[in-house]
């Protein structure tokens, strides 16, 4: 039994398979990369603002906003965060709890004191 082997099947274009496969997947996976470290950096940053912030007021009486604009300026980062401080019973007082919660476009933090 002679086995017949049709070489024109399997003839193709490279540089179709190229462009179609290779350079389509890369573009995908290099957008895919380049989202994730965005998240990645818009986490640390509102994370440096929570821990920073709550810090810089409890022991000099910076406003958290201030050092919320040096952080995202450190950081490159152009959009505005959304701050909200939470003091029980009060901001000065020993024993107040205060909670400095963070929101910047998709990451959020949350940090806490006791006085």
């Amino acid at each position: 039994m002679k086995i017949s082997y049709n070489k024109q099947s399997e003839r193709g274009s490279i540089l179709l398979e190229f462009l179609g496969y290779g350079l389509l997947l890369q573009i995908f996976a290099l957008t895919l990369f380049v989202q994730i470290a965005n998240l990645q950096t818009y986490q640390l940053a509102a994370e440096s603002i929570a821990r920073h912030g709550i810090r810089s007021f409890v022991i000099s009486g910076t406003d958290p906003e201030v050092t919320a604009n040096q952080i995202l300026d450190d950081f490159g980062i152009d959009s505005k965060s959304k701050i909200s401080m939470e003091c029980k019973p009060d901001c000065f007082n020993p024993g107040s709890k205060l909670v400095l919660r963070v929101t910047l476009n998709s990451a959020s933090a949350e940090s806490e004191w006791i006085k």
